[in-house]
């Protein structure tokens, strides 16, 4: 069976509309990466090859980013 942890986001002070969320996808996506590869609270969750999700949405609900990391991402 898969092992999956999903995070969902949402930035309060921040409208879809105004955000360039190709840039937030730019920004955000290596931070998470190198957070999920050698953070050691993340350790378990690589070593079980734990899918690891993340969404964002503005503080209407429209979707800003969304990004997923597997057991391939961790190497």
């Amino acid at each position: 069976a898969e092992h999956e942890l999903t995070y969902h986001f949402t930035l309060v002070s921040a409208g879809a509309h105004l955000l360039d969320t190709a840039e937030f996808r730019r920004a955000m996506w290596l931070g998470l990466l190198c957070n999920n590869r050698v953070s050691p609270e993340m350790q378990k969750l690589r070593s079980q090859g734990v899918i690891i999700r993340y969404f964002y949405v503005d503080r209407d609900g429209v979707p800003v980013g969304k990004f997923e990391f597997d057991a391939g991402d961790y190497r």
